[in-house]
């Protein structure tokens, strides 16, 4: 019995695993579940980076409250003295 997506051809010859693979790849069947495995684990990996390691977790704490802060200077001399809007 020949798996599905694959010719008996490909499925025959041992010595040919990535024809194989790359047969069984070309099927757009295949692909669409495959590329979801991959996406899952790069951001599971992603958020585990993030949220891991006792630095970064201090780090990424203290950037919550950078919206609150208040400007120590203003950037540019000539708009010292003018209202944002």
């Amino acid at each position: 019995m020949v798996p599905r997506g694959l010719s008996a051809a490909a499925a025959s010859d041992p010595k040919r695993p990535v024809s194989t693979m790359l047969e069984w790849l070309s099927n757009m069947q295949n692909t669409k579940p495959l590329a979801l495995v991959i996406f899952f684990v790069a951001f599971v990996g992603v958020v585990l980076y993030v949220f891991t390691g006792k630095k970064r977790s201090k780090r990424l704490e203290s950037y919550k409250n950078i919206p609150f802060e208040e400007d120590d200077a203003p950037r540019n001399s000539k708009d010292k003295g003018k209202d944002n809007g």
